[in-house]
Order: C-alpha cells, then structure tokens, then sequence
C-alpha cells in the first residue's frame, strides 16, 4: 500500500477496492480484452476512478485488500457490476466462475444463492447468451 492510498478518503478507498475486484474478474482468464476494458473505464468515469488509477490497478493487481461494502443495495450493484464484466467479452469460463463465487462469498451472499449464481453462469458455458437476460436471472436470485 503507497502513501497516497494512506491518505485517501474512506469513500474513495471502498470504490477503488471495488475495481480491483473488477480486475480481479478481468484477469481471472489472463487477458484484459478490449469490451472488458471499455467497461471498467465507463464505470470508472461513474465513480470518479481516473484511467491512471485503473491502469495502476491492472498493473499492480496484487496490492489491494478487498473491503465489502455493509450496505446490502451497495453489496447488489458491486456483485452485478462483477458479472456484467465477466460478461463483457461474450464468453463464460469456469476461472471467471470461481472468481465470482470467491467475490459473492465475499461480499457476504448466502451459500445457497452463490450456488444458484454458479449454476446460473454455468448453463451458458461454451454456448451463446443474451447478456440482459442472464442480468435479469440474477436480479431475480439476488434480490
């Protein structure tokens, strides 16, 4: 951890521990492909992250310590922000599966909806899916 993020607001050092999450996802394949990149920058614009921080993050990945956030409305936007970016380049994978579970689990979700989760995700391995509709299934278990 740097000096600067010493001296950062409480805030800000929650939402930057949100992207790492983010990164975290990203990476769970071994690439940062462009979709996935276009997102964390639109998100970024949303929560005053600038790309010099975001490209900190990509590079420095393992610095960061994850804060969940207590508020369950905060818990519901961060986890769908996770998958949505899983989902960002088409395809699902079983590391970017394991991460969002490790991520549910860490935002505190319930077991049984972390499995309804998984096996959501799981049904569109290797086949194509209509990213709004999977975000609507998981509304409906998170909710």
């Amino acid at each position: 951890m740097g000096l600067f993020r010493t001296f950062e607001s409480g805030e800000h050092k929650k939402i930057k521990s949100h992207f790492e999450n983010l990164v975290a996802v990203a990476l769970s394949d071994g690439v940062i492909d462009e979709k996935e990149k276009e997102y964390l920058l639109s998100l970024a614009q949303n929560y005053s992250i600038t790309e010099e921080e975001i490209m900190h993050i990509i590079e420095n990945p393992d610095h960061y310590v994850f804060t969940a956030p207590v508020d369950k409305a905060e818990r519901q936007k961060q986890l769908k922000e996770i998958i949505r970016l899983l989902l960002a380049d088409g395809k699902v994978t079983q590391s970017e599966i394991n991460i969002c579970k490790k991520m549910a689990v860490a935002l505190n979700y319930n077991p049984s909806i972390v499995v309804r989760i998984t096996n959501l995700l799981q049904k569109y391995m290797d086949r194509p899916f209509d990213l709004y509709g999977i975000l609507s299934e998981i509304d409906d278990i998170i909710e």
